[in-house]
């Protein structure tokens, strides 16, 4: 079994961050926004905002009940992923102005 926090721990110190961790979860093209999840059951959830190969940002997670297919199904993880795409929309415009550099 891999917990999120030993994924976490292996992408920071070991394999960096590599597209197959993360699973997209914006709903338009361009967002930033990506899940993390457990193994074997894929039931825990992680959200972030991978900005690059290497910068991310960690947001909020939680459980994913069976029943529910996606996100937007979840009142809870709804609100916590509408916010990182809210986070993610503000700190790509604050790049654009040059408040922001990386």
């Amino acid at each position: 079994m891999q917990s999120i926090q030993t994924l976490v721990k292996l992408i920071a110190n070991v394999y960096g961050p590599r597209d197959h961790y993360f699973k997209p979860e914006g709903r338009r093209i361009g967002e930033s926004v990506f899940a993390l999840k457990d193994k074997p059951n894929y039931r825990l959830r992680l959200y972030c905002i991978k900005l690059s190969n290497v910068t991310i940002v960690l947001g909020h997670g939680g459980h994913k009940p069976k029943d529910k297919n996606r996100w937007q199904y979840e009142s809870n993880l709804k609100h916590k992923v509408e916010f990182l795409i809210k986070i993610d929309t503000l700190i790509k415009q604050r790049m654009l102005d040059g408040e922001i550099f990386y």
